[in-house]
């Protein structure tokens, strides 16, 4: 009697085992422990801590635009809380104003500006190397840009293409914080040097300087609005009209 051997199908079976490593190693590489359900599945944006916002003039309210201590300037849904756009610009931002269906933000050393529902850069301008000194900017007449940068240099922007329609230096040792634009339609950069308060008047057309003064005023701090810079010494308040050598003191006590 002759044996036949039965061979074992082992192909079958090295492929069932393979099959289940690939099953166990998959499930072991996806897996996460209870604890961590919610916090490292997610993938999430964030903006960081937020310096200011506002809301567009034109909306709804239903998008709040922030820019953050990191950064960032973003537009947030207000109803979901979701982020509609955000963009990382790695500088200080010193403004973030909105205008039409337009952002106009100053980080560093240059402006730029967005297209608000979308978040779409329509142009950029650098405004100074010096990127130390905080500057701040506004929209002006025909949806214009004026800003002061550097503590001296005061530039007229084209709203819609970003060019530059004048730019000055302003004559002075003093480095000017401020610049105003009243409602009355005079131009006014402001600043202030222990113990004297610098106003120069711009002519907001050409840029070209139209008077300077000086005033009294031993303090660190000072309010400009709209027509009036305003400051205490700790005993008086003193509130002093732009492009004039007139103010009023009232006593705090």
């Amino acid at each position: 009697m002759t044996a036949t051997s039965r061979s074992t199908p082992w192909p079958s079976s090295f492929t069932a085992l393979l099959l289940l490593v690939l099953l166990l190693a998959s499930t072991r590489v996806g897996a996460i422990y209870e604890n961590q359900a919610g916090v490292k599945d997610w993938h999430h944006k964030w903006i960081g801590r937020p310096r200011f916002s506002l809301f567009h003039d034109n909306d709804d309210q239903t998008h709040l635009f922030a820019a953050t201590e990191l950064g960032v300037i973003a537009s947030l849904n207000t109803t979901s809380g979701d982020i509609a756009w955000r963009h990382i610009l790695n500088e200080p931002v010193y403004v973030l104003t909105a205008k039409g269906g337009n952002l106009l933000s100053l980080s560093g050393s240059t402006a730029r500006l967005w297209e608000a529902s979308t978040g779409f850069l329509v142009w950029e301008r650098a405004t100074s190397p010096n990127k130390v000194v905080p500057g701040t900017a506004f929209f002006a007449d025909n949806g214009n840009v004026l800003t002061l940068t550097a503590g001296s240099t005061v530039q007229k922007l084209s709203g819609k293409k970003g060019t530059v329609l004048w730019k000055v230096q302003l004559d002075s040792p003093v480095a000017f914080q401020n610049l105003v634009l009243t409602t009355t339609g005079k131009l006014y950069a402001v600043g202030l040097a222990r113990p004297t308060l610098h106003v120069v008047e711009l002519d907001p057309a050409t840029g070209a300087t139209v008077s300077t003064h000086q005033v009294s005023a031993d303090v660190s701090e000072i309010l400009v609005l709209d027509l009036y810079v305003i400051w205490t010494d700790g005993e008086k308040l003193t509130i002093h009209l732009l492009g004039t050598g007139y103010g009023s003191d009232t006593p705090l006590q």
